[in-house]
């Protein structure tokens, strides 16, 4: 659990996070409700993970704030029919948490032909989010609610005009059984982001190729 807190990154805050204590949150997007693995995991490890939403569910009396979950949408599909569900959640609250990324597979589901955006023999034109998750946080970003973005990724994430209109920016790759509670401490205070970038994330794919940064950087909370 302490590895999963430690390796969560802040990439951008304006004030927004830590999430103020009786805050109404809307959580949203198709990571907040999956557990995310690298390759080569044992099939069914995921029955032992915390997704983000079970972590706001055991954090939010202690913390005092309600959360609203609405998927909005499949990490791979452009069907936008969830949209209204979602923005509905949003409209009622002080705060979006939007989460949305990548996804691989476990050791059988890798070789059986499953999509995955991440992972072994998986190659990538670009390195934007797929399906509808980019207009769902846009959407979300429309409303005028202050919207934290959270990338849940295996890789970097390049999606320039979220970042921009984003209130917050937190990545956090791919964690173990612990990673749903270790986001939701790090969003609702109870924990200090204090993760590093070992890697560059290119503003763009234009910017590419990336190059390791020998003294990576990381945004911290202010106490």
């Amino acid at each position: 659990m302490q590895l999963e807190r430690e390796s969560i990154v802040l990439l951008k805050n304006d004030g927004v996070l830590p999430i103020k204590t009786g805050a109404r949150i809307a959580l949203i997007g198709p990571q907040a409700d999956k557990s995310n693995y690298g390759d080569y995991v044992f099939p069914g490890q995921v029955a032992f993970a915390t997704t983000p939403l079970d972590g706001f569910d055991r954090l939010a009396n202690a913390s005092n704030v309600t959360v609203t979950y609405a998927q909005g949408c499949e990490r791979w599909s452009n069907d936008q029919s969830g949209f209204e569900e979602a923005l509905a959640a949003v409209n009622g609250s002080n705060v979006a948490v939007v989460m949305v990324g990548t996804w691989s597979r476990d050791q059988n589901e890798l070789w059986a032909g499953l999509n995955a955006t991440t992972g072994e023999h998986v190659d990538v034109a670009d390195l934007g989010l797929v399906g509808a998750q980019h207009d769902l946080v846009r959407a979300v970003q429309a409303t005028g609610v202050p919207t934290v973005v959270v990338f849940i990724s295996g890789k970097p994430v390049a999606e320039p005009s979220i970042d921009e209109d984003a209130n917050a920016v937190v990545q956090q790759f791919y964690p173990g059984d612990g990673g749903g509670i270790a986001i939701a401490e790090v969003l609702l205070g109870l924990y200090n982001p204090d993760g590093k970038l070992s890697i560059s994330v290119p503003r763009s794919v234009g910017t590419l190729p990336g190059v390791f940064r020998p003294f990576p950087i990381a945004v911290h909370f202010v106490s």
